[in-house]
């Protein structure tokens, strides 16, 4: 991490010995303390919870006016290299201990670009609400760095957050905020939409730095296969916009399985839509989560009996 960069983390720790690490990579204008329910009941679970607050989000953004902008060069390499640091660290703590890596929307763009450099430190990807890959990402860039030249990198642009955005909601029937594509769960929304720490606006140069990381999950030239054995879940709403459909997904699966990895699963969620984890369907999610974990991670076969204990 930069030597002045603060990256605002939460560590949740098991009693005992942990059964996994399990590190989340959260969404575009959020933050880490909305996943602390869930984290909280992994931890009971055995899991070692690790989240961050990417830069310019939540407590990593330095003042308001910093919320929406990653770095001035690189920003996007920049925070990929912060959610490896940070792994690093926990795995230094806990030693052969399972690592699993979980992206949400945007985070899973970035759990993408992570999984392309530094495969072997991790036994199990699970990418929430997955952007497909856009080939308009070249002409945002293009259009990003045009408004970055003309009114700077901190520049909010109205007609870069349209070209992301702007067409989620048109695909909700009678949405009754702007934001209705987020969740079918109207306190969700709501909630989100009260939070002064979600919902904000990109700046120009992190618009940039998201098209650049849209083109490098997939880029295939210069990725670093090291794990093909690596276990994949994608987990999406029926209805969420986000992904682009049954089609998308299984373009971004593609992507990963002409990248080399061979153990792929997909659940998707009728009637759900982008976060997953505060649906009010939440507790059938995490039962997938979890069901597939005891299958695919060492050290955790026995969850399914110990989640139905508690």
């Amino acid at each position: 991490m930069d030597e002045k960069q603060k990256i605002a983390t939460t560590i949740y720790r098991p009693k005992g010995q942990p059964r996994a690490i399990f590190q989340i990579s959260h969404g575009m204008a959020e933050h880490r303390l909305r996943y602390a329910e869930f984290a909280q009941n992994l931890a009971q679970l055995g899991f070692v919870v690790v989240t961050s607050d990417h830069r310019g989000h939540g407590g990593s953004a330095a003042s308001p006016e910093e919320l929406g902008y990653f770095n001035k060069h690189k920003g996007w390499q920049k925070c990929v290299n912060d959610l490896y640091e940070l792994m690093i660290q926990v795995k230094q703590e806990y030693p052969d201990v399972p690592v699993i890596l979980f992206g949400h929307s945007m985070g899973s763009i970035m759990a993408r670009s992570f999984v392309k450099r530094y495969d072997a430190l991790l036994n199990g990807l699970i990418l929430c609400g997955a952007p497909n890959y856009n080939p308009a990402a070249s002409a945002g860039r293009i259009a990003a760095k045009s408004i970055i030249a003309l009114k700077g990198d901190h520049y909010r642009s109205k007609l870069l957050d349209q070209l992301v955005q702007g067409s989620f909601n048109k695909q909700i029937p009678n949405p009754r905020t702007p934001l209705d594509w987020l969740s079918k769960n109207p306190d969700n929304v709501d909630a989100y939409i009260a939070d002064p720490l979600c919902g904000f606006r990109f700046t120009a140069s992190a618009f940039d730095d998201m098209f650049y990381g849209i083109q490098d999950m997939h880029d295939l030239m210069r990725w670093n296969l090291k794990n093909p054995k690596l276990p994949i879940l994608f987990i999406a709403g029926g209805d969420d916009p986000v992904t682009g459909g049954r089609k998308g997904l299984e373009s971004s699966a593609a992507t990963l399985r002409e990248a080399g990895y061979d153990d792929i699963e997909m659940r998707v969620f009728k009637g759900l839509r982008h976060e997953l984890l505060n649906e009010k369907e939440k507790d059938q999610v995490a039962a997938e989560i979890l069901d597939w974990t005891a299958r695919k991670i060492g050290g955790c076969a026995d969850l399914r009996t110990e989640q139905a204990d508690q």
